[in-house]
């Protein structure tokens, strides 16, 4: 009776099927979802542009970077994206932040990894990975923070130390989703902080998140590691919005 009580008990933590399409998990069931509907994300392409990594257009191959760039001046020095923010990946980012899916890293951070690894981008090559920190309010809200967990999964694989508690988010902010992208810049300027800048001098940094829309945070987040000296800064996320 016991062990039937702590298996629906796991059930209820762990569901059997597929948060998706509802299809029995079987033995990968931390998983949360299966691998056909994995398959389903919209991979974001080569070639990608030098500084958001988006897919480029045609006519945008010839100066390696797309339209929405040129303007731009970031602070990472280039960031990459797995997929593309759409479908199934719009679906599976909104119950990782806001339905108190953490399970879900897993087997997300797992489609950033065989990213990486396909295109050779080499991750050995960091001394700290850094997730994008939530302010200390919407962290007691959430329970959790889904791009330090995305990043801690990611550090772990390549045996790259990763960073938590360093960079803070020092004032709450709206949602950039809430925003314009004209005022996404304005909403995250000063709002990040080091509490130990020392630790990143001279240092690479990967930056992890779940989404890159304008790249504002990101890039405000890049400035702050840059003035404590970081040799510099890329960003990986999982889904490119265009």
């Amino acid at each position: 009776m016991l062990r039937n009580y702590w298996e629906t008990i796991v059930d209820l933590v762990y569901p059997t099927n597929c948060i998706i399409c509802k299809k029995h998990l079987g033995s990968r069931k931390t998983d949360l979802i299966c691998a056909d509907c994995l398959n389903r994300a919209e991979n974001n392409l080569p070639p990608f542009c030098a500084k958001c990594g988006g897919n480029l257009k045609d006519k945008e191959q010839e100066k390696g970077i797309c339209s929405s760039c040129r303007d731009k001046n970031f602070c990472f020095k280039r960031a990459w994206s797995v997929t593309l923010y759409k479908g199934i990946m719009e679906d599976l980012i909104h119950m990782f932040k806001y339905q108190n899916k953490p399970q879900l890293a897993k087997p997300l951070s797992r489609m950033m990894i065989d990213f990486m690894e396909t295109y050779n981008l080499a991750l050995k090559g960091f001394d700290w990975v850094v997730g994008v920190p939530l302010h200390s309010s919407k962290l007691r809200e959430r329970e959790y923070n889904q791009a330090q967990l995305l990043a801690e999964n990611i550090a772990e694989y390549f045996a790259i130390p990763v960073s938590k508690g360093n960079l803070q988010r020092c004032k709450p902010t709206p949602p950039q989703s809430s925003l314009t992208p004209e005022k996404r810049w304005n909403n995250v300027a000063n709002a990040f902080t080091l509490k130990e800048p020392e630790q990143f001098k001279d240092k690479r940094i990967l930056l992890v998140d779940d989404l890159l829309t304008t790249g504002a945070t990101c890039s405000e987040i890049a400035k702050t590691l840059n003035q404590a000296q970081a040799s510099c800064v890329f960003t990986l996320t999982l889904s490119i919005a265009r």
